[in-house]
């Protein structure tokens, strides 16, 4: 008699049944892989440049921009009457006692320049550090105004551009060059992130920084002396800028994965340079564009920049303040994630 046990269809005795293969994940394709990157890189290049391209070349008008008048009682009220009647919701106007507190106004960035009324002239203060559209457009409107009412104009240019940069571009030229450097630096901590420790990821983020912001202002400043005043200043800005986007960039990436490169390329780069007041300030942006540009790194680092290279430090805590914050918000996801990995 033939006593032995068939085999069993599930196993060894008192085993369980082997687990359902788990369902296929979807599996994208080289070639779709491929046509997405050729479809939204040019995508990018086009919203980037088309913003700069488009907003320098259009007639946008200002609004809410901060501008200081100062003179006789009397006067000061008709213009300042005036002036939100003919230009409604172009100005923030600020009313100072003096024409020196006026001055003093401009040179600390808190109005962006200022209108000065005596008995037989109407000054306009300006500020070349605050861009060549600010200042043209202050001094027709000064030229407009003076002409009404029959007075004589006069132009005081409290912040003026320096011989080496009459345009008033090396700030502009200056993050034009981190531009490929964010890029890149953004790439390639996302590809090789997940290789390595939380500590050396925490440590990638400010050598990317200091060897390419080294390296740009390198070029621009003593290379080709775009950046005559401030130089260590322009140099130290340059780095905290790209620890900003490259460690928001590395922190997006442990949170959320490969979309983090997408978003913080999207927000810093194609966003944040069309609202970083490089080619428009951002009084002449559109109003939810002014908005969101002074949150953004580029902005940050435009206004920083200015306030380093012409107006002495004066006003440069906020844009340091967002900068200083994009960065430690980077950190404290590559933390969070970090920690996340370790408790599973």
């Amino acid at each position: 008699m033939n006593t032995s046990r068939p085999p069993a269809e599930t196993g060894e005795l008192g085993s369980l049944p082997d687990d359902p293969d788990p369902a296929p994940r979807p599996v994208i394709s080289p070639m779709w892989r491929l046509s997405a990157v050729i479809v939204v890189l040019p995508a990018m290049a086009a919203l980037i440049f088309g913003f700069f391209t488009g907003a320098s070349v259009s007639d946008m008008k200002p609004h809410a921009m901060p501008l200081g008048i100062a003179g006789p009682s009397h006067t000061v009220t008709g213009l300042g009457r005036q002036l939100t009647t003919w230009k409604q919701g172009a100005f923030r106007i600020r009313l100072y006692s003096s024409v020196g507190a006026a001055e003093q106004a401009v040179r600390n960035r808190e109005v962006v320049a200022a209108m000065c009324v005596d008995s037989t002239a109407l000054t306009a203060v300006i500020a070349g550090g605050e861009g060549l559209k600010v200042s043209q457009s202050i001094t027709a409107l000064a030229q407009q105004a003076a002409t009404i009412a029959g007075l004589r104009l006069r132009v005081h240019d409290v912040a003026p551009l320096p011989e080496s940069d009459p345009q008033g571009i090396a700030v502009a030229t200056l993050l034009g060059s981190l531009l490929i450097p964010g890029i890149v630096g953004i790439i390639a901590v996302a590809v090789i992130a997940k290789a390595l420790s939380r500590t050396a990821r925490a440590l990638l983020v400010p050598v990317a920084a200091i060897v390419a912001g080294l390296a740009a202002f390198t070029m621009l400043g003593p290379g080709l002396n775009v950046l005559p005043h401030s130089p260590w200043q322009m140099a130290g800005l340059s780095m905290l800028y790209l620890l900003a986007i490259i460690g928001a960039g590395l922190g997006l990436v442990c949170a959320l994965g490969p979309p983090g490169v997408a978003i913080v390329a999207l927000t810093t780069m194609t966003l944040g340079n069309a609202t970083s007041s490089a080619s428009v300030p951002v009084w002449f942006l559109p109003q939810w564009m002014s908005a969101i540009g002074p949150l953004l790194p580029p902005n940050a680092f435009m206004a920083a920049g200015r306030s380093l290279l012409y107006f002495d430090g004066a006003g440069l805590t906020q844009p340091i303040t967002v900068l200083l914050a994009w960065a430690v918000g980077g950190y404290l996801l590559i933390l969070c994630s970090g920690l996340r990995q370790e408790r599973r």
